[in-house]
């Protein structure tokens, strides 16, 4: 593993996900008994802030930013209602950002959200007493397919989504009778292509981790479980004996799929400052 740079943030900042030429973070702060969420757009060369964008009056849950079209989508909890909305943040004709209403799910709560190399938006949606759904759509917003969880998983809470190169779909979950991370692989019909049963427990969080198709689980001390893109196990590894502060949500590690980096927010106690630190995988994993 390399870190490739790092960066001091602001102290309100709370997560992180990039495209190839901005930096997206998202602030929390508290004002008069109210959390107040804002989103700021770096330059990802010079750190430069291009723009401070406030969640009024919301609840943000999932960003994920796209390199296709250069955009972010933001899934936003109304403070009156469980129902959240996408949201894309994205620049105009003027190059000034903006964040306009982009898909509205109606089924039920959106769950998880991320997007696949190749630009498609990936929605896990749940309501209770329905079959989950995941819903794929194109660049553009229009639903591209849509694949019927089989309710027998039992699952209690979802921790990501993925698309892989070929179609597939990868869920990490926590099932009811069980702590321990598991991750499944289906294809576009829901058929179970391949399973893995974690030794990482619940409070961990899955994330894409190269261009390669493999995956990472990290719990909350910074270990990491290395998989491949079949869900073999390639071996443990940890980011703070390697020099990466602690992260301060693990949600919202975010990996750049077409510079092959993956960017997260952590804490450095010498400095007591937020540290934007970027890191990528080795092209061989060694054990």
């Amino acid at each position: 593993m390399k870190i490739l740079r790092e960066v001091s943030m602001n102290s309100t900042i709370c997560s992180v996900t990039t495209t190839k030429d901005y930096i997206f973070t998202l602030g929390r702060r508290s004002h008069y008994d109210q959390t107040v969420h804002t989103i700021h757009v770096y330059d990802i060369s010079t750190h430069d802030v291009k723009d401070v964008i406030p969640l009024k009056d919301s609840d943000p849950a999932w960003m994920a930013a796209c390199n296709v079209a250069n955009c972010l989508y933001v899934g936003l909890r109304n403070k009156t209602s469980s129902y959240l909305s996408v949201f894309r943040i994205s620049r105009d004709a003027e190059q000034k950002f903006t964040m306009s209403p982009w898909i509205q799910d109606h089924r039920g709560c959106i769950s998880v959200m991320s997007v696949s190399a190749n630009g498609n938006l990936i929605i896990l949606s749940v309501q209770t007493g329905c079959p989950h759904v995941v819903s794929i759509y194109n660049a553009n917003g229009s639903l591209q397919h849509e694949i019927m969880l089989s309710p027998v998983l039992n699952v209690l809470s979802y921790m990501s989504v993925i698309q892989k190169s070929n179609g597939n779909v990868v869920l990490a979950y926590i099932r009811e009778q069980s702590p321990q991370v598991e991750l499944l692989e289906i294809d576009t019909g829901g058929s179970i292509v391949r399973q893995y049963h974690s030794s990482m427990r619940e409070g961990s969080y899955v994330n894409s981790a190269d261009a390669h198709g493999r995956i990472m689980i990290t719990d909350q001390t910074g270990g990491i479980e290395l998989l491949d893109s079949e869900l073999n196990p390639l071996g443990t590894y940890s980011l703070l004996e390697n020099g990466i502060h602690l992260f301060e949500d693990l949600r919202y590690t975010g990996f750049n799929g077409e510079m092959n980096e993956i960017a997260c927010i952590g804490f450095d106690k010498q400095s007591q400052v937020k540290v934007l630190t970027v890191f990528r995988f080795a092209e061989e994993w060694t054990i």
